[in-house]
C-alpha cells in the first residue's frame, strides 16, 4: 500500500491551490471564488508566508491596498475578496496543513444596503439616443435597449450568438446551446419584447454567420463595453458609481416587478432563489402610487 505524505501549506498560494482542488473545483461558485482569490493575490502574490496572515497589520494593509487600487469597489465586493482569502486559510488549517489562525479582528464589514437604483424607461431611451446620435455607436445604442429588456448579464450579452435569436418562437435563448451555459449552469428562454425586435433584427442581419456573437463582434470583453457605456453616463451627467452597466439587471427585475410575480421574475432573470429576486427588484414610484391608490378599492 502506497504511503501518502501530507504536504504542508506554507504560503497563501499553497493554501489557495489546495482549497481550489478540494473545496471549490466543480462547484457553481468555482469561477467567482477564483476571481476573488486572484484579487487577493494582487496584493501580496502567492508566495507570501501564511504566518503573515496571522497578523492584524497584514489585513489592515490588505484593505488599504484595495481601497487605493479599486476605489469603485463596494463594501460587499471587499468582503467577498477578503472572504476568499480567509476561506483558504481556515479550510487548510481545518485539514491540519498548518496552524495559522486568522485574527479575530478580521471580520466581514457590515454592508449598508445601497439605495435602490435602476434606470427609468425615459433614461434608457435617452441613453440609447445619446449612444446612437452623439457617439455614433449604433451597437451600443442597441445593447442599451436589449440589456434591460432581457435581463442578460454582461457576459451573457457578449456571448449571445445570432443563432440564439429565435424570431419564429419569439424568444432569445440566453446561454445558447446545451454546451454553452450561463453563470448558473443552465440556459433559459426570454421572450422578445416589441421594443427590441428591430435592434435584434439589425444585429442578426449584420452577423456574418449564425455563430457570430452579435455583440461580441463589437466588444472583446466587458471592460470595453463598460468604458463605452461610462461615456454615455457622463454625457447624461450621472456621476453615481451605483449606476453602471450592471444596473440594467436591477432595471429588468424592477420593471417586471410592476406586473409580474416573483417566480416569473426569477425564471426570466435566471436567479436561483427569491432572495436574489428581492435584492434586484425595487419599487418604482408608479408602483407605489398604484398600490396605495387601491387600498380602499373603488367607492
Amino acid at each position: 500500500m502506497a504511503t501518502v505524505v501530507k504536504k504542508r501549506c506554507r504560503t497563501l498560494g499553497d493554501a489557495g491551490a489546495y482549497t481550489y482542488e478540494h473545496k471549490w473545483k466543480g462547484t457553481r461558485s468555482e469561477r467567482t471564488n477564483l476571481i476573488n482569490l486572484n484579487h487577493g493575490y494582487s496584493f501580496c502574490g502567492k508566495s507570501v508566508p501564511l504566518s503573515q496572515l496571522a497578523e492584524p497589520w497584514w489585513w489592515d494593509q490588505f484593505v488599504a491596498f484595495h481601497k487605493k487600487e479599486n476605489p469603485q469597489w463596494s463594501v460587499a465586493t471587499m468582503n467577498r475578496v477578503r472572504s476568499a482569502v480567509t476561506t483558504c486559510v481556515n479550510f487548510t488549517r481545518e485539514r491540519g496543513l498548518h496552524s495559522v489562525k486568522v485574527p479575530e479582528c478580521v471580520k466581514r464589514v457590515r454592508e449598508i444596503r445601497n439605495r435602490h437604483v435602476f434606470y427609468t424607461r425615459e433614461q434608457v431611451k435617452k441613453m440609447s439616443r445619446i449612444a446612437a446620435e452623439y457617439f455614433n455607436d449604433p451597437a451600443l445604442s442597441r445593447a442599451i435597449l436589449v440589456a434591460p429588456s432581457t435581463g442578460m448579464r454582461q457576459t451573457e450579452l457578449l456571448k449571445l450568438r445570432a443563432e440564439d435569436i429565435d424570431f419564429d418562437a419569439n424568444c432569445i435563448w440566453i446561454g445558447g446551446k446545451p454546451n454553452r451555459v450561463t453563470k448558473n449552469s443552465e440556459y433559459r428562454a426570454v421572450p422578445i419584447s416589441p421594443s427590441i425586435q428591430i435592434p435584434l433584427h439589425e444585429l442578426v442581419k449584420e452577423a456574418s454567420s449564425p455563430r457570430t456573437r452579435i455583440f461580441g463582434q463589437y466588444w472583446d470583453n466587458g471592460d470595453q463595453l463598460r468604458r463605452q457605456f461610462k461615456k454615455v453616463l457622463d454625457a447624461m451627467e450621472i456621476d453615481d458609481p451605483q449606476y453602471c452597466w450592471h444596473t440594467f439587471r436591477h432595471t429588468f427585475a424592477t420593471w417586471l416587478g410592476e406586473t409580474e410575480t416573483p417566480r416569473t421574475i426569477m425564471d426570466l432573470g435566471g436567479w436561483k432563489d427569491m432572495t436574489m429576486v428581492t435584492r434586484y427588484t425595487h419599487a418604482t414610484d408608479e408602483a407605489k402610487h398604484k398600490a396605495l391608490a387601491g387600498l380602499w378599492g373603488s367607492d
